[in-house]
Order: C-alpha cells, then sequence, then structure tokens
C-alpha cells in the first residue's frame, strides 16, 4: 500500500511517511528505516519490510497501537530503541538472525504480544526491552545472551517460567520485577551476583533454588515474592539484609513467609536474623538480651500496678489517664524517670501482698481518685491509649 509520493527517502534512508493506507508495503530502494519514521501513526495495521533494509531506527514504529502483522526479514542487523514500543496489537514478532542486541525498550508495552523468537545471535537484552508485555507467557532466552539489563521484563504479569541460560553474566536491577504471575525460575551458573530487586513483587513465586555459584544477593532481590522455601546451595553466598523481604517491622527487614530454608547450618547461624524461620540459631547472647528486654516490655505493658489493682483493669479510663501523665511528663525528666522505675521495682510486691484486701483498694481509691480528675482538668484525656517507647 501507498504511493511512490507517499515515501521520503533519501540516500536509502525512509524518513517519512505521508500516506492514508492501513496497509504499507516499503519500497525495495530503502535500506534503513529512519528514527520516528511511522511514529504515532495509529490508522497502519500491516507493514511489509523488504530484504534492502538492514537497519531499523529508534521510534521507528512507535505506538503504532493498530499494527497487528509485521515481519521483519532477515537482512535486518539492528533494531533501534523504542523501535515497536507501544504496538498493542501486535501479536508476535520474530526477531531476525543477525540482530545482537535488544535495544533499550523496543518491544516494551506491546500488551496484545503473546509469541516472541529470540535469535541464537543475540548477546544482550537491553532495558525495557520488553517491559509491561502483559499477554507473554512464556519466552525462550537464547544460550548466546550474556546480560539482561535493567526492567528487561519487568511488568510481564503474564510470564509464568523463566530459564536463564548459563551463558549469562550479568542481570540488572528490576529485570524481572512484577512478573506477578511467575512461579519457576532457573538461575544461571555463570552469573555470580543477583542484582537489587531482580525479581521484587513475582508474587507467584513460592520457591527458588540460589545456586553455588552466586556470591551475592543484592537488597530487594526477591522481596515482596511469598516465597517458602529457598535453597542456598554454597554457605559462601552472602545477602543483604531484606534480600528476601517481605515486610518491615521496626527497624529491621525480615521475611515472615518463607517456612523452608536448605542450606548449611554455617549460613543459616550467619543469616538468623533475617528470617523468622530461623530463630533457633540466634546466639544464646542475643536470646538472653532479647528475654530481658521482653522482661522490661511486659513489666511496661502491666505497669500502673496499683492503678490496674484499684480500678480492676489496665485499659479503662482512668488509668489511661495515669498512663498517659507518666509517659509524656514524668518520663520526660531524670528524676521522673527515677520515680517509674523505683515505682515498678517495688509496687509489684506491695500489690502481691495486699492486693486482694479491701482496705488497700479503699485507701488508694481515694487519692488516685483526686489524682485523675487533677490531671484531667489539667487536659490529660482519658480516650484509650498505647504507651509509648521511652
Amino acid at each position: 500500500g501507498g504511493n511512490s509520493t507517499d515515501f521520503g527517502i533519501t540516500a536509502g534512508t525512509l524518513f517519512r511517511y505521508s500516506g492514508a493506507s492501513t496497509t504499507v508495503v516499503i519500497p525495495n530502494s530503502v535500506k534503513t528505516i529512519g528514527i520516528q519514521t511511522f511514529y504515532g501513526y495509529t490508522n497502519i495495521t500491516n507493514v511489509t519490510i523488504p530484504e534492502s533494509v538492514t537497519s531499523i531506527g529508534g521510534w521507528a514504529f512507535c505506538d503504532c497501537s493498530s499494527l497487528t502483522s509485521i515481519v521483519i526479514p532477515d537482512s535486518v542487523t539492528s533494531i533501534g530503541e523504542h523501535a515497536f514500543s507501544g504496538c498493542n496489537n501486535l501479536t508476535s514478532i520474530i526477531i531476525p538472525n543477525g540482530v545482537t542486541t535488544i535495544d533499550l525498550d523496543a518491544f516494551s508495552r506491546c500488551s496484545g504480544l503473546t509469541d516472541i523468537t529470540i535469535p541464537n545471535s543475540v548477546t544482550r537484552i537491553g532495558s525495557n526491552a520488553f517491559a509491561n508485555c502483559i499477554s507473554l507467557q512464556t519466552i525462550n532466552i537464547p544460550d548466546s545472551v550474556t546480560s539482561i539489563g535493567d526492567h528487561a521484563f519487568s511488568g510481564c504479569s503474564g510470564l509464568k517460567n523463566i530459564v536463564i541460560p548459563d551463558s549469562v553474566m550479568d542481570i540488572a536491577n528490576y529485570a524481572f520485577a512484577n512478573c506477578t504471575s511467575l512461579s519457576n525460575i532457573t538461575i544461571s551458573k555463570s552469573l555470580s551476583e543477583i542484582a537489587n530487586n531482580v525479581f521484587v513483587g513475582c508474587l507467584g513465586l513460592n520457591q527458588v533454588i540460589i545456586p553455588k555459584n552466586i556470591k551475592k544477593i543484592d537488597w530487594n532481590a526477591f522481596g515482596e515474592c511469598n516465597l517458602d522455601t529457598i535453597t542456598i546451595e554454597s554457605t559462601d553466598t552472602e545477602i543483604w539484609y531484606n534480600a528476601f523481604a517481605d515486610c518491615y517491622d521496626n527497624d529491621s527487614y525480615h521475611n515472615s513467609s518463607i517456612k523452608r530454608i536448605n542450606a548449611t547450618d554455617e549460613w543459616k547461624r550467619r543469616y538468623w536474623k533475617y528470617f523468622d524461620c530461623l530463630t533457633e540459631y540466634m546466639p544464646k547472647e542475643e536470646r538472653e538480651r532479647r528475654n530481658k528486654l521482653n522482661r522490661k516490655y511486659k513489666m511496661r505493658q502491666h505497669g500502673c500496678y496499683v492503678a490496674t489493682c484499684v480500678y480492676g483493669s489496665y485499659n479503662c479510663p482512668q488509668v489511661w489517664t495515669l498512663r498517659r501523665y507518666r509517659d509524656n511528663t514524668l518520663a520526660k525528666t531524670w528524676h521522673g524517670r527515677a520515680f517509674i522505675h523505683t515505682y515498678y521495682a517495688i509496687s509489684p510486691t506491695i500489690v502481691k501482698w495486699f492486693g486482694n484486701t479491701a482496705w488497700f483498694k479503699n485507701m488508694w481509691r481515694g487519692k488516685l481518685d483526686k489524682m485523675v480528675s487533677d490531671l484531667q482538668k489539667n487536659g490529660v484525656e482519658s480516650t484509650p491509649y498505647k504507651d509509648r517507647q521511652w
């Protein structure tokens, strides 16, 4: 389709198309399809590229949202960045056996793409190359590929299985991020590091095997993956503290979804604190320290011993008022904190001895009622309250 006057060609480069036809047959005199030649032509449905073409420039067919069919001839050795990005109705692509690099965003946002063939000539898959190709369920990465760029397959929510061949030596961050249906991955045995966020948000991933060649797993590499089982084949594999994080708790990331870790005891002892399922490997000193802190916290949780005894509950308006006064007034001065610590030290014993007697409760009830009344008059609230850490 299209008349010769519809094409602007200079020295073998097609730089302009002004036709109205939905089917385009590019002339045999064209060697290069220039940058942005068909950019945003939403009416084009079919394109025939002749064997004379060796290069497709950047953005050449970007956002040709109605394009359903295009055959890239074997003569093409270069496909530029964003060349087919946003071709939503394109369902299949065969990349010719001469292309060595799939460039930046070359096929990103091709939401209808279900089938793509990558030839053995390709050595590098660039950044965002297939990002957000949401209909893509399988893809065969040939063993000629040595590097996969950042976000290369990110957002491919239909992708279910990935085999990363042993030829791959480098995978950049976010390469497979948010591939939410991904349930099975095989990691290259030539890879030495799993970079940050490579598999973050892969919600369907339940188990993973980290081969012995992996020396480091960077931060959030498997974050939010809902992993149940991980296997670490090497004792020497280092992990960032939140490499497998699925939540944030106080000041440290941890993974609560993982139920089983297959690794050496040495590895487990080294990284126990990053996983809820490895607390049995907690050092004795740390266990004792935590028990001490827990006892102190429980003491605070059950503080206001006399008031709790008198009013019958730790959670009632009078005690909420007293707890606010403790945390917001007494705890802010050294002598106030000294009083609190002294009170915690002696009041449990006093309540244990006399807490069940009527005279003890009656003696303290009047004093506490007056104190609570005065505090409330001065603006201390009596609404539900959660103790502060001080």
